[in-house]
């Protein structure tokens, strides 16, 4: 029995959650006619079944007591980090500082971090910027990851300054179960020196009475040449093991960030 193309597509689409973003190459199948799928989603918009958010990106329409739903930012981000049911990119960036009580500035823009980085711009009205993703991007590693592009980007956290945003990444990395802290270390030999020398600095301090898991620091340390130095204002926290890091203290040497 031949079923209608109008039919299959209203067949796949109860599996799509009403708002949920999706392109014609999520729903079209090998036996398919591309024009007729085309044609099906043009009477679909016609009729007021699906809206689109952009030229070949769709949603299924939600009603509300206020009128017809649209895709909100939550949703076309997950749209923009995913493809083929697969993570392609996480959040980053100031809405991650915001998250992680380093700041209270909401960001105007989304910062999205892929593995190839993309030109920034604007996505239905939403402005993005990319930046390069460092670590395995997979859905146990990103709050992970956001860590460490935090501890990246932390001379650029807004409205705040680097010992307290240090301060703040020592007490939640802290909290994180000791299987979390490995996975920290893991990932954070992805990333440039800076990050492993910070992160060195920030374990070395929470595992000051445990040997045995210090250790688990040496091959991150090795991993940083001698002769690199790192500049940060880290002021009256106390941080101990700056040295061996690598790390100078300007509060102390006067040396400008």
């Amino acid at each position: 029995m031949n079923i209608s193309t109008s039919e299959r597509l209203k067949r796949r689409l109860r599996f799509i959650a009403p708002l949920e973003l999706f392109t014609m190459d999520d729903i079209i199948r090998k036996d398919d006619s591309p024009m007729a799928v085309n044609k099906e989603l043009n009477r679909m918009l016609s009729k007021g079944e699906l809206g689109k958010l952009k030229k070949g990106i769709y949603f299924i329409p939600e009603k509300s007591r206020f009128g017809i739903l649209t895709p909100s930012s939550i949703q076309i981000t997950k749209f923009l980090t995913r493809k083929n049911n697969k993570i392609t990119g996480y959040i980053s960036g100031q809405t991650i500082h915001n998250r992680l009580g380093l700041t209270t500035q909401v960001p105007a823009t989304i910062t999205i971090a892929i593995p190839e980085i993309r030109r920034s711009g604007e996505f239905a009205n939403l402005k993005i910027k990319y930046i390069k993703a460092y670590g395995e991007i997979k859905e146990k590693n990103i709050p992970i990851l956001q860590l460490l592009d935090t501890i990246n980007s932390i001379k650029k956290v807004s409205d705040s300054i680097i010992s307290i945003s240090l301060s703040r990444l020592k007490l939640i990395i802290s909290k994180l179960p000791y299987q979390e802290q490995l996975i920290l270390i893991e990932q954070a030999k992805h990333y440039p020196p800076m990050v492993k020398a910070l992160v060195g600095l920030l374990l070395s301090n929470i595992w000051f009475n445990k040997p045995d898991y210090l250790k688990n620091l040496n091959t991150l340390k090795n991993s940083i040449r001698k002769s690199t130095r790192f500049y940060f204002n880290i002021g009256n926290i106390d941080l101990v093991n700056k040295e061996e890091w690598n790390i100078n203290d300007t509060a102390r040497t006067h040396r400008r960030i």
